[in-house]
């Protein structure tokens, strides 16, 4: 069939047991097909997807235990600790595990882990995994498929290589799944301007294996005899890269004449479009374009600065899918959570960190004790309650409240600059990270308790929301009654769409709550 065989010949392996579904997922575009692996031959996307995976994988991640108004408190005796921290399985580190898993996750949309269950747990509750975790196993997407049976049940069919490829169910409550942004991954959006970038460097290799020198046609005046062409033929073998005449004129008789065929350097604008290419790999994972060394619009003021959106823009929705997907998948007792803890990437100068301590400490968000603690200092006996600001306004219920909007702070007269309002932000999105754990833990065991009885949900949501409004306003510093008008938006949501609405809490519900604290109410009304 030639050309056409591709297009008219049937797969037979395409079939549910079939080998068409386990080869590596690879996505057509105009310029040909692309896979995570293709992809990753790009410097500055291989860069990129670099950067992120190492980031999260070197964060550290500890087990922290809600214990309700008081706050929460370290748990370093928790099962998943050492799982978390230190080892996941007897094959990786944590930081092996957490690169390859974020890894996974952008370039295939998802990673994929068994749970293998260890000794009993004595947690209170009715779990679906009634064991402890022993090991955490990476499983290849490429040979995992997911389905639903008819009694609406999912799993995952895995081809085992151990087993020689033969097939074994795994239930969900037995897996650990790592979801990439909207649960695809960057090459289904990616996949033609990827493969454009990988023909602009098979071009840019083709041009230079042939030292950067034009293609073309002699044109000769009549037939020339074959022991002529020949001679010729030889000549310019001799004048190629690789002959004993390289880079020497071409000389031409018989009134011969050189005639160009081929597309110049210049004319395929090669390195206008390389440089393109290095900010849409940064567009497409959101990195700055100093983390691949394009240092073009990069100085020494503003690197800082881009550093910290890095972290707030880039590595702070990473954090909060794998404190979610932890908290979802493997912890059974949901008063305990894990945190991975940022800080260490925005340390910053000491000035700019300094002052987001003093906003910290100034409006309540931290103890003394606390920022000694980050800074790797002893506690001091009477530095451990928080500080209560002597400018605090009243709201309409006669309740004190402060403002702390990063706009309205200043520090000896001057704005504050943008680093110290990046840092402001990341302590204010950890605050409400905790605020919607509590929420999603309470509202779930409220939903269990009163099993599909929609009047005592409608009872027991009104009771569990107008004691959340005191905690965010306590713990947010923010007006009372903006507390309380958030507390009936999320009750409202919930008694429209149930289950579902609590879907989007963990990314926009962690959003709407850190710029409430900023002092963006108006976020909510949109």
């Amino acid at each position: 069939m030639g050309i056409l065989a591709p297009v008219l010949s049937v797969d037979p392996d395409r079939s549910a047991f079939g080998d068409f579904w386990y080869e590596p997922v690879s996505r057509l575009s105009p310029t040909g097909p692309i896979s995570a692996e293709s992809a990753l031959t790009i410097p500055q996307f291989y860069a990129a997807v670099t950067y992120v995976s190492e980031d999260m994988g070197k964060l550290p991640a500890n087990m922290f235990e809600d214990i309700g108004k008081e706050g929460s408190q370290p748990a370093p005796g928790h099962e998943l600790q050492e799982r978390l921290h230190d080892q996941p399985n007897q094959y990786q580190d944590a930081i092996e595990w957490r690169e390859m898993a974020t890894a996974w996750a952008m370039l295939r949309g998802k990673s994929i882990n068994e749970v293998i269950a260890g000794n009993p747990i004595s947690y209170p509750g009715a779990p679906t995994r009634k064991t402890a975790v022993d090991q955490i196993v990476p499983l290849h997407p490429d040979l995992v498929r997911e389905e639903t049976n008819r009694n609406g049940v999912r799993r995952a069919i895995y081809r085992d290589p151990k087993l020689g490829g033969e097939e074994r169910t795994i239930l969900y409550e037995d897996l650990f799944i790592l979801r990439g942004r909207q649960s695809r991954s960057v090459l289904d959006f990616a996949a033609t301007n990827l493969a454009t970038t990988i023909a602009q460097e098979r071009y840019a290799g083709f041009m230079f294996s042939r030292g950067a020198k034009h293609q073309g046609v002699i044109q000769a005046k009549g037939k020339l005899l074959d022991t002529t062409r020949r001679g010729l033929r030889k000549a310019i073998d001799e004048y190629s890269i690789d002959g004993p005449r390289a880079g020497r004129p071409l000389l031409l008789e018989d009134g011969m004449e050189w005639k160009d065929v081929s597309m110049t350097v210049r004319d395929a604008q090669l390195v206008e479009l390389r440089a393109i290419s290095i900010a849409d790999a940064c567009r497409w994972i959101r990195i700055p374009p100093h983390k691949v060394f394009d240092l073009t619009r990069s100085t020494n003021n503003n690197i800082e600065s881009q550093g910290v959106d890095y972290v707030v823009d880039c590595l702070l929705a990473w954090t909060v899918r794998w404190e979610q997907a932890i908290w979802r998948d493997l912890i059974v007792d949901k008063s305990y959570y894990a945190k991975l803890n940022l800080d260490g990437l925005l340390r910053g100068d000491n000035e700019t960190r300094s002052k987001a301590y003093s906003l910290a400490i100034m409006w309540g968000w931290m103890t003394r004790n606390e920022v000694r603690a980050k800074e790797g200092f002893n506690p001091i006996a009477g530095l451990s309650e928080p500080l209560t600001p002597v400018n605090m306004t009243t709201d309409p219920d006669g309740a004190t409240s402060v403002s702390y909007a990063p706009q309205a702070l200043l520090s000896d007269g001057k704005p504050l600059s943008s680093e110290t309002v990046g840092l402001t932000r990341l302590f204010a999105s950890d605050v409400a990270s905790r605020l919607v754990r509590r929420e999603t833990a309470g509202v779930a065991k409220l939903a269990e308790r009163v099993a599909g009885d929609l009047a005592a949900f409608r009872v027991g949501l009104e009771a569990f929301y107008a004691e959340h409004a005191e905690t965010v306003a306590r713990d947010l510093h923010i007006p009372r009654h903006e507390a309380i008008r958030y507390a009936k938006a999320q009750q409202a949501a919930l008694l429209e769409h149930g289950s579902d609405a609590m879907d989007d809490w963990p990314v926009e519900g962690v959003a709407r709550l850190t710029e409430l604290a900023m002092d963006k109410p108006e976020v909510l009304a949109a």
